[in-house]
């Protein structure tokens, strides 16, 4: 256990019944907002005005009190850094229906200016980061992740909920183990990971790496290579742009569709086990090809392009922009 303390530059604090906990900090952009909390919902905000980081902790229409009853809380701003720290106190045994207010969660809402780090945990809620500008990385045991314009590199893991990421310039890598990635568009590298969900990736101007066990996997845009690979589904990719280095889909339930446009080649090596292995019209082929088999080069040629399926067919496609 620690004791609840607030230490650095503290504007303003709020102890109102029913407004729950407020601070408001001195910090200037460039910081860093790290939290660590039990059974919280996070919700980081680039709010663009500089030098001012506001806190607001909630739980109903619970007072400072009853909150500071059921958690430690404690905020310690050092090295332009804010860190707060949430614990929640082991409960006084009142019978079984006893203190019902201690089991419902905090809502832990940050404003920070635009230009801001974050590293947040919690152990039981979702978390959701908006309008920043710096390194990310979000970490939950029991519930989503929802990254919102978030410009830097962005790292994202929770073990119970799904991940959706609306935009960054920097990489990104995700991963889940109950639930589906959505990610609409990345200038860097991506790499996802879910163990019971689809992938779907809108936009990826960098190589892009995912794996799912019980999903599908959709690349509507790739700009550089692809490794896919899944248990479960089928995976669709579609390369707008020459790749740098090898791209591998791998499906053991389902089928592969490669898009493609006649400027973009490959030397391909695919392989069918139950189901056939189709060229679309348009693209040019030298090498050799079967019903289940097809070796050789693309348009050409280029990088290694190497497509299996155990369960499902697969087909290369024309595509026309």
């Amino acid at each position: 256990m620690f004791k609840a303390i607030c230490c650095g530059a503290v504007l303003a604090a709020v102890h109102a019944a029913g407004q729950g906990i407020e601070r408001e900090f001195s910090i200037a952009s460039g910081g860093e907002l790290v939290v660590v909390a039990d059974n919280a919902k996070l919700d980081v905000r680039g709010s663009g005005e500089a030098g001012i980081v506001q806190v607001s902790i909630q739980r109903g229409d619970d007072g400072a009190e009853n909150i500071e009853e059921d958690y430690d809380i404690a905020f310690d701003v050092s090295d332009e850094t804010l860190r707060i720290y949430v614990e929640r106190r082991s409960p006084q045994w009142q019978g079984w229906f006893g203190n019902r207010r201690y089991w419902r969660s905090l809502s832990i809402t940050v404003k920070t200016p635009f230009v801001f780090n974050a590293d947040l945990k919690t152990s039981g809620g979702s978390v959701r980061i908006s309008d920043l500008g710096g390194t990310v990385s979000a970490k939950t045991s029991g519930g989503s992740l929802r990254f919102d314009n978030v410009d830097g590199h962005v790292a994202g893991q929770t073990s119970g909920g799904s991940i959706r990421l609306l935009g960054t310039s920097s990489n990104v890598d995700l991963a889940t183990s109950g639930g589906s990635i959505a990610v609409a568009e990345v200038q860097g590298v991506v790499r996802t990971r879910t163990s019971g969900g689809k992938i779907t990736i809108d936009h990826a101007a960098g190589p892009v790496y995912a794996k799912t066990s019980g999903g599908g996997i959709e690349i509507k845009m790739a700009l550089d290579a692809v490794e896919a690979r899944t248990s479960g589904g089928s995976i669709a990719a579609t390369f707008a742009g020459q790749p740098s280095r090898e791209s591998k889909l791998v499906t053991s339930g389902g089928s592969v569709r490669i898009g493609m446009t006649d400027k973009i080649g490959f030397d391909i090596d695919a392989k069918a086990s139950g189901g056939s292995v189709g060229l679309g019209d348009g693209l040019t082929f030298s090498g050799n090809s079967t019903r289940r088999s097809l070796s050789g080069s693309v348009n050409g040629g280029g990088p290694r392009l190497t497509l299996r399926t155990s369960g499902g067919s697969i087909k290369l496609l024309p595509l026309m922009m």
